[in-house]
């Protein structure tokens, strides 16, 4: 999970004491990886946009209107 400082969220993300307890990947000035290294899946090469594996057979290619909250 990839928690940035400057947003402010999660509330938790302020509290040091906890934050160092949490198992830390990378962590840098600006934010932090959280989780257990072995549990990540590999890494692979993105070379296209999500919006353009939409046209790929088998690919769910329905794309929802957003809508406002209220």
């Amino acid at each position: 999970m990839v928690m940035f400082y400057s947003i402010g969220e999660p509330e938790y993300i302020q509290d040091k004491e906890l934050m160092d307890f949490l198992l830390t990947i990378y962590k840098n000035k600006n934010y932090i990886i959280i989780g257990k290294e072995t549990s990540c899946i590999p890494q692979k090469i993105v070379d296209s946009s999500y919006i353009s594996s939409l046209g790929l057979p088998g690919k769910d290619r329905r794309i929802w209107a957003l809508q406002p909250i209220s």
